[in-house]
């Protein structure tokens, strides 16, 4: 008897979650639709990106110019640690 109730329950367990799982496809599938607006024209073809100098100094040459700056922090933090490792080992 006690079998066939833990059966039952696993089968109810499994088809809660089909449900739950269900609903939740259904709800992002009908969440998804929502977020594109009917009657609203939209361009789909290319953007100029290299058209604007802006656009070249914001998304090309201030991105390199931080990745440089932290790598050279980096290196510059290393080696003072290491600075003040042989600083203290002299004082030992």
């Amino acid at each position: 008897m006690i079998d066939n109730l833990e059966l039952v329950y696993s089968y109810l367990n499994t088809f809660y979650m089909f449900l739950t799982l269900l609903s939740n496809l259904i709800l992002t599938i009908d969440i998804l639709f929502a977020q594109r607006p009917e009657g609203i024209p939209y361009d789909t073809g290319p953007v100029e990106f290299l058209s604007s100098p802006f656009n070249i100094i914001v998304f090309i040459v201030l991105p390199i110019l931080l990745i440089l700056f932290y790598i050279w922090w980096i290196r510059k933090k290393k080696q003072e640690a290491k600075e003040e490792e042989e600083e203290r080992k002299k004082n030992e």
